[in-house]
């Protein structure tokens, strides 16, 4: 492998390993923001930062290397009690996080690191980190905690220890060594595991369906073996009948022997026949588990498709001044990855609308008597072999009046049947916003809602019930094998 080849599969592995850890990184801060004294969301903190920071200098990205030992300072100074987290930090946490996808994505795509973003967030992550712990951060926000019944395990922060050792022999010049993290040893079984391009497992589905096919076609040759051996064994018979009917003995005894010769051969071509249908079944069997095993391999869990909820939750509550918490059910749900792929577009969009259109302001919810912080709930469940989403929050439910305006001013009738209503606000085009933002207000969120459904066999509907809630209903099959 040449020199160039190894730094392309280093920095490939690094990309993975950055996606995993940013992933835990974003699950270990909101835990974290609504839980700050939790000692071992903070120790994983910085053990993510810590295995980052040394992958990079194994993959030779310095920006990505220095971002994370300016988070792994911060992160040792919370850890050691030298300082609390306040609504800035946190702020400036989740930017971090987010230049560091960013960097993520160009790394993939082979584009330049040279304009990031990262600089300027290595000095401010600096600034934090050298700031007294008295001191409060520039920007001070008040973020409403964002509660999940999924919490991302820190799996993959253990998995990146090999490549963050061999990198971590010795800090840059200059640098600061954080001290040693305590790993609590642990007698639970090692899960062994191995990363295989979703590409790879494709091909191998592909392949798995040509086996299936070429056993469905060798299902027919011990058939067409009996079809011979009946075949032979009338023509033998009628050769037996006409021997009987010579009477000259020399053409007897060689009829005899000939008869004797077709007995053998029908005899033969029925165990060939028996041994095919045998070695049919077991081949049909095995191809059969082999197509269910590569099908497992393409599953994965639901936990996969709502994994940045928790995050675009918290980011929509803090633009809007709104509280509200992510409840999650049903992660440990299995689909196909075109599935989860899939809904992961549809559910973010869902869950922003939720808390962006449908939770009300924490002064609104008091006045009609409901607890100031509001909830939106992801519930996944397979029902009768089709997969089953409600996305569903407890805020004011769709303001068909405002709908109905809004459609008559864009010079349509409005439908007066409720069902009518939802098939219209599903087909796009409508909002109730009179200027578009950066989360909502476009009218189209809806409509790439149902046609992200549509492209995987589903289908999508909404109920609501004024003041009380609005229902997203999600059906799909759970993998491509079932369209």
């Amino acid at each position: 492998m040449s020199p160039d080849d190894l730094n392309a599969r280093l920095r490939a592995t690094f990309v993975q390993e950055l996606e995993d850890q940013l992933r835990a990184m974003d699950a270990g801060l909101l835990t974290l923001e609504s839980r700050p004294d939790d000692a071992e969301t903070i120790r994983t903190l910085f053990r993510a930062a810590h295995s980052v920071k040394g992958a990079a200098r194994v993959a030779g990205i310095p920006v990505v290397e220095e971002a994370c030992h300016a988070l792994e300072s911060l992160f040792a100074e919370v850890r050691d009690g030298a300082r609390t987290l306040s609504g800035g930090d946190f702020s400036l946490l989740f930017a971090a996080t987010d230049a560091l996808k960013e960097a993520a994505r160009r790394l993939r795509a082979n584009e330049s690191l040279e304009d990031s973003t990262l600089p300027a967030l290595i000095d401010r992550l600096r600034a934090a980190s050298g700031a007294p712990p008295d001191v409060p951060a520039a920007v001070e926000t008040t973020i409403p905690p964002v509660v999940s019944t999924t919490p991302r395990p820190p799996q993959a922060i253990e998995e990146a220890a090999a490549v963050s050792r061999a990198g971590a022999s010795g800090d840059t010049p200059g640098s600061e060594s954080a001290p040693p993290v305590p790993i609590e040893s642990t007698d639970a079984p090692t899960i062994e595991s191995v990363r295989v391009s979703a590409d790879k497992l494709d091909q191998l589905a592909a392949y798995t369906s040509d086996l299936l096919t070429t056993t469905g076609a060798l299902a027919d040759q011990p058939r067409e073996l009996d079809r011979l051996q009946q075949e032979l064994a009338r023509w033998a018979g009628q050769w037996r009948q006409m021997a009987r009917e010579q009477h000259d003995v020399r053409r007897w005894t060689e009829q005899s022997d000939l008869d004797r010769h077709l007995h053998q051969i029908v005899e033969q071509l029925s165990q060939l026949a028996r041994a095919a249908h045998d070695h049919t079944r077991v081949l049909s069997r095995a191809t059969s588990d082999i197509l269910d095993g590569v099908r497992g391999l393409r599953m994965r869990r639901f936990a996969d498709a709502v994994e940045a909820l928790p995050r675009a939750v918290r980011d929509v509550a803090a633009a809007t001044g709104k509280q509200a918490r992510l409840v999650i059910e049903g992660d440990d749900v299995e689909v196909d990855r075109i599935v989860i792929d899939t809904l992961r577009e549809p559910l973010l969009h869902l869950v922003r609308n939720a808390v962006d259109h449908g939770i009300e302001s924490p002064e609104e919810r008091v006045a009609r008597g409901k607890p100031e912080q509001g909830t939106v709930q992801v519930v996944a469940s397979l029902d009768q072999g089709r997969l089953r989403i409600i996305v569903e929050d407890d805020g004011r439910g769709l303001d068909t009046r405002a709908i109905a305006r809004r459609l008559i001013a864009q010079g349509e009738e409005p439908p007066t049947e409720a069902r009518a209503l939802a098939r219209r606000l599903l087909a796009g085009g409508v909002t109730t916003r009179e200027e578009a933002t950066s989360i909502s207000g476009r009218g189209v969120g809806l409509d790439l809602v149902r046609a992200a459904m549509e492209r995987i066999g589903g289908s999508v509907d909404v109920a609501w019930r004024a003041g009380e809630f609005t229902r997203f209903l999600l059906d799909s099959p759970p993998s491509p094998a079932t369209l």
